[in-house]
């Protein structure tokens, strides 16, 4: 039933015009209680107000942040409002309830097959998945992990999930079934990511052992990548590279590194920022209207490898690939007469492409 959905959506993309540039913001979540925020930054650091105001929709200790652009919707799971809420992704304005999770809900990531996933941190506490419309699928994982806050998959679409209180991050194959613990020792792991360097190592956040540690892709520690940085929780990568992370307690502040882990300094702190969990990097500019024009750039809308339909392209002055995070992963060379999409993560994309003022993009699927 996946690859047929997955099929019957790829068939049913078309054109949009998109008012798109270069436009990158920084969200980070703070707060708990009535002082629960999503404040917004430059690239810079230069703080811009709350996009989400204190305490909008009952929101109470956010914990992560995901933008849907296609349906300008911004989800941010509460973990003491047991929700996730939806706002507007242009305005932050409160849209309601996306979904109700009694388990309080922490970190969300959209994983290799199109689907949302969602931690719990309390009841028993396995993975939920959900459709990007808000379709609940129920349990992906045939376990619990407690405290579970930090999740990650492997290239080869393996789930790992992080217990705070446990010390530990659980594997888990492709079906959700348990396959043991992968890594142990840790002090209070909060999110846990792949490094950007394409090494396939594992990054981990510690909040309790106040640093970030790397592990390789069979789980042996390698050493500290970061080795002191009180309670860190929430990262990033800036365009040009750059790591942001959270640090709580007595920081309450985002800090800025080098891809390598070396320091560079403060990136935002103040202005009631308390208790970042999350942090996403966006261009906060990226919006869609429909236009139902049948103009394909490339084919098929599914796989790893795409035709460019150089009729059209040819005359473009630019091809990008961008996330439905609103962030550009590629440029495609419109000289060629194939993309190869093999380097990028499995999952839904918008192809961008800029003709004579006016700004395109076709949706595809990148599935190995």
């Amino acid at each position: 039933m996946k690859t047929l959905k997955l099929i019957s959506i790829a068939y049913f993309f078309f054109i949009s015009t998109i008012i798109f540039s270069q436009e990158y913001r920084v969200y980070v979540s703070s707060g708990t209680g009535g002082f629960s925020s999503v404040k917004e930054f430059t690239l810079q650091g230069d703080y811009l107000g709350d996009f989400v105001s204190l305490g909008s929709g009952g929101l109470d200790w956010p914990q992560d942040i995901i933008f849907l652009e296609d349906q300008e919707i911004m989800l941010v799971s509460g973990l003491n409002s047991q929700a996730i809420h939806q706002y507007n992704s242009i305005t932050g304005a409160d849209e309601g309830i996306w979904a109700n999770i009694p388990g309080k809900p922490t970190r969300m990531k959209i994983g290799p097959d199109g689907y949302l996933y969602v931690l719990q941190w309390d009841t028993n506490s396995k993975v939920l998945r959900f459709e990007l419309d808000g379709t609940p699928l129920g349990e992906f994982t045939n376990t619990g992990v407690t405290q579970s806050i930090g999740l990650e998959w492997d290239s080869s679409g393996n789930l790992y999930v992080s217990s705070y209180g446990l010390g530990v991050v659980q594997k888990f194959n492709t079906l959700g079934q348990d396959q043991g613990v992968f890594i142990s020792g840790l002090s209070g792991p909060t999110d846990i990511w792949r490094d950007s360097n394409s090494s396939g190592d594992f990054l981990i956040n510690q909040w309790n052992g106040n640093k970030v540690r790397r592990y390789d892709s069979n789980g042996n520690f390698i050493g500290d990548f970061i080795p002191s940085i009180i309670q860190p929780e929430g990262h990033a990568y800036l365009p040009n590279g750059n790591l942001l992370i959270g640090s709580a307690g007595t920081a309450d502040k985002i800090i800025e590194y080098q891809s390598n882990g070396t320091l560079v300094g403060d990136f935002a702190t103040g202005n009631g920022l308390a208790n970042p969990n999350a942090i996403v990097v966006r261009d906060a500019t990226f919006s869609t209207k429909d236009f139902k024009k049948n103009k394909v750039l490339v084919a098929p809308t599914m796989g790893s490898t795409f035709k460019l339909n150089t009729t059209e392209t040819h005359s473009l002055k630019s091809l990008e690939v961008v996330s439905l995070l609103g962030q550009k992963v590629a440029d495609i060379d419109l000289m060629q007469e194939t993309w190869e999409a093999s380097s990028l993560k499995e999952g839904m994309y918008f192809l961008v492409a800029k003709d004579k003022g006016v700004m395109y993009t076709q949706k595809i699927i990148v599935k190995k």
